[in-house]
C-alpha cells in the first residue's frame, strides 16, 4: 500500500465514520428511536438466560447457531436494564469496524477518491436505506467477520482468514458461500499444504464453538440445525415473490403459514418444489462464481469480486430471504469496480430502499403464538415490490458475475493477432519474416 493510498484511506475513513453514525441515529429504528425493535427483545431473553447460568439448547430452545451467542449475551453483560439501546450501539460499533475494514481493503486495491467515495458512501447510507433491520438484528456481527476474513485473505494471512470464516459460519451459514473462492485463492497462490492448514484452522474454530453444546445438548443443537436447514419457502424470497404475484393475477392460490423459525412462509406442494429448485440454483450460482474465478488470474480485484458475487448469489436465489440478509452484502458489493461492477452498487442501494418499503407491506401480518395460523393479509402492492426487489438483486449478482468473466478467457479476436504476431517472429512463419534480433543473430560474427 502506497503512502498516498494510506492517506486517502485515513481521510475517507475519518469523514465516513461520523456520517455512518448519523445514518444509524436518525433512520427508522435507529439509535435515537425507541420503536421498531425487531428481534432484539427476542435476543434479550436469550442473553439474560445465559447470564442467569442456563445453557442454550439444553435449558432452552435456541433457533440460532452457537456463533450468534456473543451478540446476544454481550448487551446483557454490559447493561441488562438497557438491553435494546446497548444492542443497537453494539451493532453500530460493529458497523464502524466493518467500514474501517472496507476502507483498508479499498486502499489495498489502490482505490482512487471516486472509488473510495462510492464504496464507503454506500456503507454510510445503508442503515438509513435498509431501515430498522440493520441495527435491530445481529447480522452486522457475521458481516464484520466475513469482511475481516476477506482482508486477511488479501494480505495474505490465510489461516486467520479461514479461522474468521469458520467463526462467521457458526454465526450465519452464508459464510460457506465464500469458501470455494477462498480455497481456490489459497490453493493457487500458496499451495496445497497451506490450504490444508487453513482448512484445519476453519474446522478447529467450528469445533471449538459448536462442540461444547453438542456434548451437553446434542439433541437440542441438532434440532436447531434441523429446523433451520428444513425451512420452507419464505415469502420474501425470489421463488415466493413469483408465486405471490401469480396469486394476485389469479393463477395460483397462495397459502401463508407461520414458520418454526419465526418467519412467514408459503405452504403447499408447489412452494416445496420451488424451495428445492432454488436451493439447487443457489449451489449452481456459487459454483459458477468459483468456476469463473478459477479460469482467471488470482489478483486482489478478482478475489474481491468473486467474494461479493458468491454471497450475493446466495442471498438473491435462496429459498429463505429475510431483509436483514442484505446487511451481509453492504461491505462486499461496494468493493467491486470495473465497467459492470461499478453499476452494481447503485442498483444494490435501490434494493436496500425497496426492502425498507416492502417491510411496511408485512405490517398487518403476524403469527398466532403456538399455532401455524396467520392473522392479517399482505397489502396488494407488496408482491410487486418484492418481485422488483428480488429481480434487481439478481441483476446485481449478474453484474458481479459478468465482471469476473471478461478477465477469464481472452476473446478470439484478441488472441488471433497475438498468435499471428508471434508466428511471424518464429522460424515457422510462412512469409519467412524474421525479427530484428533473429536477423542479427543470423549474420556471421
Amino acid at each position: 500500500m502506497t503512502r498516498a493510498a494510506r492517506r486517502r484511506c485515513l481521510v475517507a475513513t475519518a469523514i465516513a465514520l461520523p456520517l455512518f453514525l448519523l445514518s444509524c441515529s436518525f433512520g427508522v429504528g435507529g439509535l435515537t428511536k425507541n420503536e421498531w425493535h425487531g428481534d432484539v427483545p427476542h435476543y434479550e431473553t436469550f442473553g439474560k438466560r445465559v447470564m442467569d447460568g442456563e445453557v442454550p439448547y439444553h435449558n432452552f430452545y435456541l433457533e440460532y447457531p452457537p456463533g450468534a451467542l456473543p451478540a446476544f449475551v454481550a448487551p446483557a453483560a454490559i447493561s441488562a436494564h438497557h438491553y435494546v439501546k446497548t444492542f443497537k450501539w453494539l451493532m453500530a460499533g460493529l458497523g464502524c469496524l466493518t467500514l474501517v475494514t472496507t476502507a483498508i481493503v479499498l486502499a489495498l486495491l489502490g482505490a482512487g477518491p471516486g472509488r473510495l467515495a462510492l464504496g464507503l458512501g454506500a456503507i454510510v447510507v445503508a442503515p438509513a436505506l435498509l431501515g430498522h433491520v440493520y441495527l435491530n438484528r445481529y447480522d452486522p456481527w457475521p458481516a464484520l467477520l466475513v469482511s475481516l476474513a476477506l482482508l486477511c485473505l488479501l494480505l495474505p494471512r490465510v489461516r486467520i482468514a479461514f479461522g474468521l470464516l469458520g467463526l462467521a459460519f457458526t454465526a450465519k451459514i452464508y459464510a460457506a458461500a465464500a469458501l470455494p473462492v477462498a480455497a481456490l485463492r489459497v490453493w493457487r497462490t500458496r499451495g496445497r499444504r497451506e490450504l490444508v492448514g487453513a482448512a484445519s484452522v476453519l474446522a478447529g474454530v467450528c469445533a471449538v464453538v459448536a462442540l461444547p453444546f453438542a456434548v451437553v445438548a446434542f439433541g437440542g443443537i441438532g434440532f436447531s440445525f434441523y429446523t433451520q436447514s428444513t425451512r420452507p419457502l419464505q415469502t420474501e424470497s425470489l421463488g415466493a415473490s413469483l408465486l405471490l404475484v401469480a396469486d394476485r393475477l389469479g393463477l395460483y392460490d397462495a397459502n401463508m403459514t407461520a414458520g418454526k423459525a419465526s418467519s412467514v412462509d408459503l405452504a403447499g406442494t408447489l412452494p416445496s418444489v420451488v424451495g428445492v429448485l432454488t436451493s439447487i440454483v443457489v449451489a449452481a450460482a456459487v459454483l459458477a462464481v468459483a468456476w469463473a474465478y478459477f479460469r482467471g488470474v488470482n489478483d486482489r480485484e478478482r478475489t474481491v469480486t468473486a467474494f461479493a458475487a458468491a454471497v450475493t448469489g446466495y442471498v438473491a436465489l435462496f429459498k429463505v430471504f429475510s431483509p436483514q440478509y442484505l446487511t451481509w452484502l453492504v461491505p462486499l458489493v461496494p468493493l467491486v469496480w470495473g465497467r459492470r461492477g461499478r453499476w452494481a452498487t447503485p442498483v444494490f442501494l435501490l434494493v436496500l430502499l425497496l426492502t425498507q418499503i416492502e417491510l411496511y407491506g408485512f405490517t398487518p401480518v403476524h403469527g398466532v403464538p403456538g399455532t401455524n395460523l396467520i392473522v392479517g393479509e399482505t397489502r396488494a402492492w407488496l408482491p410487486w415490490v418484492l418481485l422488483l426487489r428480488n429481480l434487481l438483486l439478481v441483476g446485481v449478482f449478474w453484474l458481479l458475475l459478468r465482471e469476473l468473466r471478461p478477465a477469464t478467457v481472452p476473446s478470439r479476436e484478441a488472441a488471433a493477432p497475438a498468435g499471428r504476431g508471434a508466428a511471424r517472429g518464429s522460424c515457422s512463419d510462412p512469409t519467412g519474416a524474421r525479427s530484428p534480433s533473429s536477423s542479427a543473430a543470423a549474420r556471421p560474427g
